[in-house]
């Protein structure tokens, strides 16, 4: 069939008014499902304007975050120039952007200060940093572009950016103990420190446990409990001074450890008294698979990470994330954290 030229305005009026023959509207929507100027000329004189930039910014879709950082430092690709043209919504983001920037770069964050990155760039402001979880754990990272965040991860990184602050999990206030509360004989003149994990979860359920060195020691033993008090692991006697279980341990549960160093024909324990128990927690599994398919999709977004470690009470993972960040926007997260333990 021969193309029609644009419709007249005689064909127009006929058009609005039904006042076409069945043959003259087949060849006229013919015509207007492929010529969008036709399209606008039908429907301007009707308001619809705006119901149709809304249309076609639902059948296009959106840009997605690599679309919005590209119109907001100028070097966005002509399709991407185009949709901005017709969608508010877009624009918004890109113009949300540019603000963002400009405020980083001449105003450090302040505690208390309250503002709202749009997700799109949330999930997208740290895509060029270094993979901190892969360099940390040697572990490869799949990354997979432009993921968009799933309603627990909305959630949580819409939290941390509202409060400018990282959440506190229930979990902390079994885990956390302060000096004096383990029950007890005074502590022995010789004494030795854990390192951890004291007073978080992990997301690991094989935690690696290190502790200081007892000057003079010949070895350590590292034995791990539930709550109920029943032993769950117990090392050999090793000479180093860290020690992770072949065995993993059950999630979702609470422990405590300690370490006996032998000196001679002596026994030193760590914790002694008055410190407190050495507790922590192994993320439950349906938690510990939420953060791994959040590393897996966003592994740039190092705050969504921090904020969901931390819903998951580990904080020493959440301090890690927000190292991979910018120490002036890290701060109030950081200082969040602090107050925690």
């Amino acid at each position: 069939m021969q193309a029609l030229p644009h419709l007249s305005d005689e064909q127009v009026a006929r058009y609005r008014s039904g006042k076409l023959t069945p043959s003259e509207l087949l060849d006229l929507d013919t015509h207007l499902a492929s010529c969008e100027a036709c399209r606008d000329l039908l429907y301007a004189g009707v308001r619809a304007g705006a119901q149709i930039a809304a249309l076609r910014a639902d059948l296009s879709g959106h840009l997605d975050h690599s679309g919005v950082v590209a119109c907001a430092s100028d070097s966005a690709t002509p399709e991407q120039r185009g949709h901005m043209e017709w969608c508010a919504d877009c624009r918004a983001e890109v113009e949300d952007l540019r603000s963002f920037q400009a405020e980083i770069r001449v105003t450090p964050i302040t505690r208390g200060r309250r503002w709202r990155m749009p997700l799109t760039i949330a999930a997208g402001i740290a895509v060029a940093a270094v993979d901190f979880w892969s360099l940390r754990s040697g572990r490869p990272v799949e990354r997979v572009q432009d993921a968009p965040l799933v309603s627990v991860e909305r959630e949580a990184l819409d939290q941390a950016l509202a409060g400018h602050q990282l959440d506190r999990a229930p979990i902390l206030d079994r885990l956390i103990r302060h000096q004096g509360t383990l029950l007890g004989p005074e502590a022995e003149a010789r004494h030795f420190d854990l390192a951890g994990p004291l007073g978080t979860a992990v997301e690991t359920d094989r935690p690696l446990f290190h502790w200081n060195a007892l000057p003079g020691a010949a070895s350590y033993v590292v034995a791990v409990y539930d709550e109920n008090f029943e032993n769950v692991a117990t090392s050999p006697a090793v000479t180093g001074l860290e020690w992770q279980p072949a065995q993993a341990l059950p999630r979702g549960r609470v422990f405590n450890w300690q370490v006996t160093a032998r000196v001679g024909g002596e026994s030193i324990h760590a914790p002694g008294p008055p410190a407190p128990e050495a507790r922590f927690s192994v993320i439950p599994a349906d938690t510990e698979a939420q953060i791994e398919t959040a590393r897996r999709t966003h592994p740039g977004n190092h705050l969504l990470l921090a904020a969901m470690y931390a819903r998951a009470g580990d904080l020493d993972d959440a301090a890690h994330e927000l190292d991979a960040l910018d120490p002036a926007a890290a701060k109030p997260y950081r200082d969040s954290l602090q107050r925690m333990r």
